[in-house]
């Protein structure tokens, strides 16, 4: 068993030995901890980062493997990690932990009884809470989060220069300057973006694959494997997900919530469809968003796409035009973890308040210009560079 999983182990290295991106998240993973898990959506490179991690560990060291795989469930998936740990293991990697039954409770076996092991795992992000029922020092668990690429990072692999992060605070001050300074490093930042929209949220993108199966992969991935794992839901119920898309899609990319409406619609109670509402604010491919007038609320205000690429392919998929007005809020949106609608024409994040739709005062004129001259003009691009 051990040397047929470290057999896929050095075919996953060998595959992602020359993948040109190593995110900065790589770092945390070398942590001495007893627990890491890495959490994230599907096809933002967990897979990936994990085969780089261990590209550099000794051969008996390090055993890897995906937990959705059937002879794990056959001999046990703590069977696997306390034989390997007794013959002398460090480390152990799961990948997609949240694939196999039970695994919180298998997860604190292994915990229990691998005192010196050091166990990294992965997964979608709405697993997090259970980690509030594993019984571990919290001194010895961090979470790490990866996310899809943002446009820093994006130009970052693909011209191998160093961008650095900018704080919310240096765009909204200095946007005249950190226009000019970034755009003169760059042959045509215009086309960049343009690329980056389309393409350039996920690691793929380096690899030449075709983005509208990429989109496709991750959409059934998401819904058809990774929901059904982590919530209770029926396999027929499933559809009700890619219904959500189509009709956020077919209200331009951006979906007014009135659960009411869409329970009938959907012929689904208004208790499920409160259920589903909370199960896709986590899934990567639809960001919610509630209203700054009501906060606490259950029921996000809108929903768009989680990021600009999922809504300029599933336009194509589905013969759609892509409004570049819903699509600039998609970007824009993308860059922010807590921000809160106003109305169609404004967000608002902390005290700031951004305007989409027209100059006015005490707020902050989202534009599409490359390069401004005007301080309350913020380029929509310079947003990219918050993470």
């Amino acid at each position: 068993m051990i040397r047929a999983l470290q057999k896929i182990q050095e075919n996953l290295i060998i595959k992602t030995k020359d993948f040109p991106i190593i995110r900065r998240q790589i770092e945390k993973l070398k942590y001495d901890k007893n627990l890491i898990a890495l959490l994230g959506p599907v096809g933002v490179g967990k897979t990936t980062l994990l085969a780089q991690y261990m590209s550099d560990k000794s051969f008996g060291e390090c055993l890897y493997f995906n937990a959705g795989l059937g002879y794990i469930t056959d001999e046990g998936i703590e069977n696997v990690v306390i034989d390997f740990y007794n013959s002398g293991g460090k480390i152990v990697i799961i990948d997609d932990i949240h694939k196999y039954n039970e695994w919180e409770a298998k997860l604190q076996v292994m915990l229990n009884k691998c005192k010196e092991l050091k166990i990294i795992i992965s997964g979608p992000l709405s697993i997090e809470p259970a980690f509030n029922n594993i019984r571990i020092n919290r001194k010895n668990l961090l979470i790490v989060t990866l996310k899809e690429l943002s446009f820093r990072i994006y130009l970052i692999f693909k011209y191998l220069t160093v961008f650095n992060k900018l704080s919310l605070n240096d765009i909204l001050n200095n946007s005249e300057i950190l226009s000019v300074t970034i755009a003169n490093k760059l042959h045509n930042i215009k086309s960049d973006f343009e690329e980056y929209l389309n393409l350039g949220c996920y690691p793929s993108f380096t690899s030449g694959k075709n983005n509208l199966e990429n989109i496709c992969t991750i959409i059934d991935k998401t819904i058809y494997e990774d929901i059904p794992a982590v919530y209770n839901i029926k396999f027929e119920n499933l559809a009700t997900f890619k219904r959500f898309i189509y009709k956020t899609l077919n209200s331009n990319g951006i979906l007014k919530v009135n659960v009411d409406k869409i329970a009938r619609e959907f012929d689904i109670s208004k208790p499920t469809i409160y259920i589903y509402l909370d199960i896709i604010e986590n899934t990567g491919i639809f960001y919610p968003i509630k209203s700054h007038m009501n906060t606490t609320s259950r029921k996000p205000e809108r929903i768009y796409f989680h990021n600009p690429n999922i809504l300029n392919m599933l336009s194509k998929i589905y013969d759609m035009p892509t409004d570049w007005y819903i699509l600039k809020k998609t970007f824009f949106l993308s860059n922010f973890d807590h921000i809160y609608f106003l109305n169609e024409k404004k967000f608002k994040y902390k005290n700031f308040i951004f305007n989409f739709f027209e100059e006015e005062k005490f707020t902050y004129y989202i534009t599409d210009e490359i390069i401004t001259e005007n301080p309350n003009h913020i380029p929509l691009w310079l947003f990219g560079f918050l993470n």
